[in-house]
């Protein structure tokens, strides 16, 4: 299964040192492709840099999971090392049936976005 996560520096400062980490339990990581800076495998952990106000980054992620599981949730969340006035949308979570995705071959992304 693919997801894409975005996120996005809803203002009003540039936001600097901008990290999000996500999980998806029980799932195997596959790849991962970001538009800016780099994917810090491990944790999970991808360092995006710096964003704009109004600017977004994307991560598109590809991950195996058992239909065993019954679902799958993919959570993430982002911080910065600039204040956020906002800290209610930083985090985002996504719970997939896998019945639903099992056996598509190009099933379209699922959306992750949390905000700085």
């Amino acid at each position: 299964m693919v997801f894409l996560l975005t996120v996005r520096n809803n203002g009003p400062s540039t936001a600097t040192g901008v990290l999000v980490n996500a999980s998806a339990p029980g799932a195997l990581f596959v790849s991962a492709h970001p538009s800016q800076e780099s994917l810090k495998l491990g944790p999970r952990r991808w360092d995006v840099g710096s964003l704009a106000p109004g600017a977004a980054a994307t991560l598109n992620v590809t991950l195996r999971a058992p239909v065993s599981l019954g679902s799958l949730r993919i959570s993430a969340d982002v911080s910065s090392t600039v204040n956020d006035p906002n800290t209610h949308n930083n985090n985002v979570e996504l719970v997939v049936k896998l019945s639903e995705v099992q056996g598509l071959v190009a099933a379209p992304p699922r959306h992750l976005s949390p905000l700085l």
